[in-house]
């Protein structure tokens, strides 16, 4: 076993590219495209696109990714192994990835030299297409294993032609959120994003059939949890997946030169609705001090702040005077009877005479009729100021929608 440079990054060949697909078996799948063997073991080799053709694979009847795998076989980029199976949930590397994306795409794989590895021309190809960056993988090899976030950097650029350009310098977490947002990425079981958890052959084709949908113009089908959780991790909110409106910057200064320096570090909406709501689990002790029935048509927004004093004096500061009357933060209570909250911590009053600093939560509920309604006007809006400093002025938590 050797390594060679190959564009700034070192390239193990031997054995591993040798056996691709299989780990143990002379035969490799549709899916290891252009590898060198002899014409009468490439049976499995990846394919130019061409007509439909009916391949009967007995491990994908019923298995959730069945649709996407026979939809790639038909379109011809991608076949089974020699025995019949596909083995979708197995690891899919990065080679073998670029490579179904350049068949399924239509790219053209530059001409191979004689040194190049099989899969040299195909990673050419998406790089010269924009989408692809070498400097994308920081680690492993070509033939390690792909992970969904690396899959969703691709997806993403394939689909979009503003992304496409080198000079884009597009964040993993903003690109992660446009993958989840337009639907090409879902969440794992609990919805969570699972960013560095290696994709299988079934995620694979998945991705590259709604990446072909998006061309095409269909609309997908979103994970709104997913998209909840990649927008957090990306802006602070996710206002934009649940509510439909772009958010203002966060985290947002809310001092104003006032005595206490106060950030609005996040604001969280959750779907009282909704019982697999992304951020629910968050808060499992916020109980309602009305009858819970009602609390279905209610939206829960969780703001979390970060506070500390810069003068000493006597008296008392409490978050409340932040955020002006007919808030309903009284219907919205930590459940006195539990010792353990989880992510909640409520805000309370702080003596002034000593030096403060700490972080907590604040929750309010907001009916989903009240919410429509602001948003009809052109902004969701939340009016935040430093009552100890009207003349500061006032935030809202979301861009204006309209001028």
């Amino acid at each position: 076993m050797k390594t060679i440079p190959f564009k700034n990054k070192f390239i193990t060949v031997g054995v591993a590219a040798a056996l691709m697909m299989t780990g143990c078996t002379n035969h490799s799948s549709l899916l290891a495209a252009g590898k060198e063997e002899p014409q009468e073991e490439r049976t499995g080799a990846v394919k130019e696109a061409k007509a439909p053709v009916q391949v009967y694979l007995s491990d994908i009847k019923g298995h959730w990714g069945e649709q996407s795998i026979q939809q790639a076989i038909e379109a011809g980029y991608v076949d089974g192994y020699e025995d019949g199976t596909f083995r979708p949930d197995s690891d899919i590397t990065r080679a073998e990835y670029v490579t179904m994306v350049t068949k399924a795409m239509g790219l053209n794989p530059l001409k191979k030299n004689s040194d190049d590895q099989w899969y040299d021309p195909y990673i050419s190809a998406v790089v010269n297409a924009g989408y692809h960056r070498y400097s994308d993988f920081n680690n492993g090899t070509w033939d390690t294993p792909i992970t969904r976030l690396e899959m969703a950097r691709i997806a993403v650029r394939a689909s979009n032609e503003e992304r496409q350009s080198a000079d884009n310098q597009t964040s993993d977490e903003e690109l992660m959120f446009l993958a989840t947002k337009t639907g090409m990425i879902t969440g794992m079981a609990d919805g969570q994003l699972g960013k560095e958890e290696t994709a299988t052959r079934a995620q694979s084709v998945t991705i590259i059939q709604r990446i072909l949908d998006l061309k095409e113009g269909k609309e997908l089908e979103v994970d709104k949890r997913a998209a909840s959780y990649a927008e957090v991790e990306w802006r602070n909110t996710n206002m934009e997946s649940i509510l439909g409106v772009l958010p203002e910057e966060f985290p947002m200064d809310l001092s104003y030169g006032a005595e206490v320096d106060v950030t609005l570090k996040q604001v969280l909406v959750v779907d009282m609705e909704d019982p697999d709501a992304a951020f629910r689990s968050w808060f499992p002790k916020v109980i309602k001090k009305y009858d819970a029935s009602e609390s279905i048509n209610d939206y829960l927004i969780a703001m979390e702040l970060t506070f500390s004093n810069n003068t000493l004096r006597e008296g008392y500061w409490d978050s409340s005077q932040y955020f002006g009357a007919g808030y309903h933060f009284n219907e919205a209570i930590i459940d006195p009877d539990v010792q353990e909250q989880t992510h909640v911590k409520y805000i309370e009053m702080y003596s002034m005479k000593k030096h403060f600093n700490g972080s907590g939560w604040l929750l309010m509920t907001m009916s989903k009729t009240e919410v429509e309604d602001r948003i009809s006007t052109g902004d969701f809006w939340i009016d935040i100021s430093n009552r100890y400093e009207p003349q500061k002025g006032f935030n809202y938590l979301t861009k204006p929608m309209r001028e």
